[in-house]
């Protein structure tokens, strides 16, 4: 059985490369005394045109490798 295709909604093609970009803050808690990560977030980007997917039209792929 074929994998379902993703089409990119910004540039139409069919990425065989999903970019995903983890991005999060380090700041110092007065509260805690001590450093803690903050504001964790992925972005997840076209790999023909470098545009954000929407995480709804990849939901199945990020099901594959235990992102969702």
């Amino acid at each position: 059985m074929p994998e379902p295709k993703v089409e990119c909604q910004s540039c139409g093609g069919e990425p065989i490369v999903i970019l995903a970009t983890h991005s999060y803050t380090i700041e110092y808690s007065e509260e805690q005394s001590k450093w803690v990560k903050r504001n964790d977030y992925v972005v997840y980007a076209c790999g023909i045109c470098l545009e954000e997917l929407d995480t709804h039209d990849i939901e199945d792929i990020l099901r594959q490798v235990d992102e969702l």
